[in-house]
C-alpha cells in the first residue's frame, strides 16, 4: 500500500528521531567500556564465559556445573574468543550492544500500543537513564533479562489482541530466553493475568492466554528448578560434602504464643475479607457492562485484599491492592460509586478506626514501618531514585481510569498492573534485593510515567498543532535538563564517566564506591614471592585477576551456602576453591605459614563486614588495619593491601 505524503513526512521524521535516539545511546554506553576492572558480580558472569570460550564447557574455576544466565555467558564467550579472555570489554560489549539495540527496539514494539509521543518520551528517558546506562555497562545479565522481558510482554499483548499465529513462535523464543536470563522470567504470568482482568472480554482467547501461563511456569520449573539449582545443589556431593551436612537447627519459640499476639489483627483481617467480598459484588453489580467471570473475579479479589490488609494494618499492601482493583475495576461515575456506599461506609470507618489506633500505640518510626512492610516496599528504591519520576508514574496510573482514547488507556492499565504486580511479587519473595532486580519493570514504569505528559501534549496539540510542538519541546527539554532526577543529559554523562572510588549512585551501581579490585590484586601478584599467602575478603574478584590460591575471609556460617568441603576436609568456596579461612583458624593463620601473608581488603565490603565476617576474623582483619600502614591503596582509596610477616614456631 502506498503512503501519503503526510504518511511519508511522519514516517520520515519517526526514523530520524530513532536514529539520534538510537546513536545517544550508543555513545552513553559504549564509550571507554573496558577502563575499569570488574566490580560487583561481573567476574562470576565471567568467569563460566571464560571456561566455554577456552573450550572447558560452562563451569567455575572450581568446576561447578554454571547454567545460570546461559544465553548471556555464550554472548560473553563469543565476544570473548574475538576480542581476548582476559580483557573486561569481551564480557561488557554483548550487554552494551543489547542496551543500545533496547532503543529502537522499544520504540518500535511500542508503536500501535501508545501514541508515538508517548512511546517517544518513554524511550527518550531510557536513553539518558543513568540507571540503563550504568547496568548496560556491565558485564551482567540484567540489560538482556530487560530487553526479552519488555520485548516478550509488548508482543504478547500484540498477539493477544490481534491473535497473530505468526508471532507465537517469536514469543515462545523470547519467553524461553527470558527464563533462561533470570528466575525473575517468571513474572512473565502477570502479562496474560494483567490482559484477562483488563480486556477479558474477548472469550475466544483465553485458551492461548492461559497456554502461554503454563508454558512459563513449566519451562521456569524445568529449567531452574530442575537444572540451574539442582547442578549447584548437587555439585559439592561429587566433591565433597556440604559444611551443614548433618547439622539441624532446632527451632525455638512456641507455636501458640505468635498466634496469640496476632489474634485480634487475625479477626479484623476476616471482617476485613466480608467487607471486601460484600465491596467486590457491589462493584460488579454496579458496573451495567456484560463483563466476562474473569474480570468479575479480578476485580473481587482484590476488593478482598485490599480490605483484608487495611483491617489487619498491612498498609502497603492496602494500598497496592487498592490502586491495582482502581485498574481493574475504574470508578467511571459518582452513581457507580454510590451503590457500593454501605460496604464503602463500613470499611472506611474501620479503615480509619485501624489507621487511629496503630498511630495511638505506635512508639517510634521503626514501630510505625512494620505496618509498611509487606509486601517489602520496593517503591521506595524508585523513589529514592527519581522522584519526579514516581510522582510522574502514579500520576499516570490515576490518569488511566479516566475515560480518554480508550485502546492507549487499556494498554496503559495493563502496563500499570504488570509495573506494580512485578515490584509487589518481588517483595513478597525477596527482602532488601538490589535495585537491579527491578529492572524488568523498568519500562512499563517509564511508559505509565510518560502518559500523563502525553496527555498534556495532546491537550495542547488538540488547540493548535503550535501549540502541541511547543509543547512537545518543552516536555523534552525538561526531561533533559533534570526535571526527572536521573533521566537528564547530565546524570547520563557522570554514569557514563563513572571511576574509581566514592559514588552518590549507590541504588543504581549497588555500592556507594566504585573497587578498584585489578590494581589490588595486580599490586599482590607482582610483589608475592615463594610461600606467601593471600588473605582476601573478596575471593572471586582477586581469583580473576590472578588466579592463585587465597584464603578467604567469610563467615563460614552465614556464607555456608557457597562452601563446600573437599575430600581432604578442607572447607572451600564453591566458585573458585578458595580455602575458607575459618574463625577458628584466623589468629594462628601466621604462625603455620612461612613468608608473608598478604591481605587485600575490599571497598565493596567496608561497610557490610558485620554481615560477611564472623566476630572473630573481624576483630582480626581490624587489627591489622588498626597495627599496620598498608603498603599499597588502590585507586579508590579505600580498598588496600598489607603485608603482614609470619613467624612460624622453630
Amino acid at each position: 500500500m502506498l503512503l501519503s505524503g503526510a504518511e511519508k513526512h511522519r514516517s520520515f521524521w519517526a526514523m530520524v528521531i530513532m536514529l539520534v535516539l538510537t546513536l545517544a545511546a550508543a555513545h552513553l554506553r559504549l564509550s571507554d567500556l573496558g577502563a575499569l576492572g570488574f566490580y560487583g558480580d561481573e567476574e562470576t558472569t565471567a568467569f563460566p564465559a571464560k571456561s566455554l570460550a577456552e573450550g572447558h564447557g560452562l563451569s567455575m574455576p572450581s568446576g561447578l556445573p554454571y547454567f545460570r544466565a546461559i544465553p548471556q555467558t555464550i554472548l560473553n564467550a563469543l565476544s570473548a574468543s574475538l576480542i581476548g579472555t582476559e580483557e573486561e570489554l569481551s564480557y561488557r560489549l554483548p550487554a552494551s550492544l543489547i542496551g543500545v539495540l533496547t532503543i529502537p527496539l522499544f520504540l518500535l514494539m511500542s508503536r500501535g500500543l501508545v501514541p508515538p509521543f508517548l512511546a517517544i518520551t518513554a524511550a527518550l528517558l531510557l536513553v539518558f537513564s543513568d540507571w540503563h546506562i550504568i547496568t548496560s555497562r556491565e558485564a551482567r545479565m540484567y540489560t538482556p533479562f530487560m530487553l526479552c522481558f519488555l520485548s516478550t510482554g509488548l508482543l504478547f499483548v500484540r498477539w493477544a489482541d490481534n491473535l497473530d499465529f505468526r508471532r507465537i513462535a517469536i514469543i515462545a523464543v523470547l519467553a524461553a530466553l527470558t527464563l533462561l536470563l533470570h528466575t525473575l522470567g517468571l513474572l512473565l504470568v502477570l502479562f496474560p493475568l494483567a490482559w484477562l482482568v483488563i480486556r477479558g472480554e474477548r472469550y475466544s482467547r483465553w485458551g492461548h492466554v492461559l497456554t502461554f501461563i503454563a508454558f512459563v511456569a513449566i519451562f521456569y520449573f524445568v529449567v531452574n528448578r530442575g537444572i540451574i539449582a539442582r547442578a549447584f545443589l548437587e555439585w559439592p556431593a561429587t566433591v565433597g560434602q556440604s559444611p551443614s551436612a548433618g547439622q539441624s537447627q532446632a527451632k525455638t519459640g512456641g507455636i501458640l504464643e505468635p498466634i496469640l499476639e496476632s489474634f485480634p489483627w487475625i479477626v479484623l483481617g476476616l471482617l476485613g475479607v466480608l467487607l471486601g467480598a460484600w465491596l467486590g459484588r457491589c462493584l460488579v453489580v454496579a458496573d451495567q457492562r456484560n463483563r466476562p467471570w474473569i474480570v468479575k473475579f479480578g476485580a473481587v479479589s482484590l476488593s478482598i485484599a485490599f480490605a483484608f490488609f487495611l483491617l489487619s494494618a498491612n498498609f502497603y499492601a492496602a494500598g497496592i491492592a487498592g490502586i491495582s482493583l482502581l485498574l481493574v475495576q475504574p470508578v467511571r461515575t459518582l452513581g457507580h460509586l454510590s451503590r457500593c456506599k454501605w460496604p464503602l461506609i463500613l470499611l472506611a470507618s474501620s479503615g480509619i478506626a485501624v489507621i487511629l489506633y496503630v498511630l495511638a500505640t505506635t512508639e517510634s518510626v521503626a514501630d510505625l514501618k512494620d505496618h509498611l512492610r509487606f509486601p517489602f516496599p520496593y517503591f521506595a528504591y524508585f523513589w529514592e531514585y527519581s522522584p519526579g519520576l514516581m510522582v510522574l508514574f502514579w500520576t499516570g496510573v490515576v490518569a488511566s481510569t479516566f475515560p480518554a482514547r480508550r485502546e492507549c488507556e487499556l494498554n496503559i492499565r495493563i502496563f500499570s498492573l504488570v509495573a506494580i504486580g512485578t515490584i509487589a511479587g518481588l517483595g513478597v519473595v525477596s527482602e532488601w534485593g538490589g535495585m537491579r532486580y527491578l529492572i524488568g519493570a523498568y519500562p512499563f514504569v517509564l511508559l505509565v510515567a510518560g502518559y500523563p505528559l502525553y496527555r498534556v501534549q495532546a491537550y495542547l496539540r488538540d488547540r493548535s498543532q503550535l501549540a502541541g510542538q511547543l509543547g512537545s519541546g518543552v516536555i523534552i527539554g525538561c526531561i533533559l535538563i533534570g526535571a526527572v532526577q536521573g533521566h537528564s543529559l547530565q546524570s547520563a554523562i557522570e554514569a557514563r564517566d563513572i571511576s574509581y572510588g566514592p559514588s552518590d549512585r549507590a541504588l543504581t551501581l549497588g555500592f556507594d564506591i566504585y573497587p578498584d579490585h585489578k590494581g589490588a590484586a595486580q599490586y599482590v601478584d607482582q610483589h608475592a614471592v615463594g610461600q606467601d599467602i593471600v588473605i582476601v575478603e573478596d575471593a572471586l574478584q582477586q581469583y580473576w585477576y590472578t588466579g592463585r590460591e587465597l584464603l578467604w575471609l567469610s563467615d563460614d556460617i552465614a556464607n555456608s551456602k557457597f562452601m563446600y568441603v573437599d575430600s581432604e576436609g578442607v572447607l572451600r568456596d564453591v566458585y573458585v576453591n578458595s580455602k575458607v579461612l575459618r574463625s577458628a583458624e584466623i589468629f594462628d593463620v601466621c604462625t603455620i605459614h612461612s613468608g608473608a601473608a598478604w591481605v587485600v581488603t575490599s571497598a565493596e565490603s567496608e561497610d557490610r563486614r558485620h554481615l560477611s565476617l564472623s566476630n572473630a576474623q573481624r576483630e582480626w582483619l581490624e587489627g591489622v588495619m588498626r597495627n599496620l600502614e598498608p603498603v599499597f591503596v588502590a585507586r579508590d582509596k579505600t580498598t588496600s593491601v598489607y603485608r603482614v610477616p609470619c613467624y612460624p614456631p622453630g
